[in-house]
């Protein structure tokens, strides 16, 4: 197995405890996060590089960070209430540095509400 390299623990987000909002428009399903980045579930494809606001908000906060994307990857194909193919993206955010410590408040009110 491989060794996990990252610097920060991920936590798990159970469905529809996030809404995240990418540059105010995108909805986005947050898959884990951590104080220096989150994996994300969208309905678009967003490149690499891309740099964003992004809006979390929880039942009970809410916070404003900026990122970039640094991995997007085609997760599965789903069919719309219209019978459209909508392919589903999973895409890997790195949040701007000096953030840690308002986004580490923000999980912790979060994930245990």
């Amino acid at each position: 197995m491989g060794q996990e390299k990252r610097q920060y623990k991920r936590f798990p987000i159970p469905a529809g405890t996030l809404i995240g909002r990418l540059d105010q428009v995108h909805t986005v399903d947050v898959l884990d996060m951590s104080v220096s980045g989150a994996a994300l579930k969208v309905d678009r494809r967003i490149p690499v590089g891309h740099e964003f606001s992004m809006k979390l908000e929880s039942m009970d906060s809410g916070i404003d960070v900026q990122g970039v994307i640094v991995r997007s990857r085609m997760l599965t194909i789903w069919e719309n209430f219209r019978g459209a193919r909508v392919p589903i993206y999973a895409s890997a955010v790195r949040f701007r540095e000096g953030s840690e410590d308002q986004i580490a408040d923000f999980l912790c009110v979060a994930i245990q509400a």
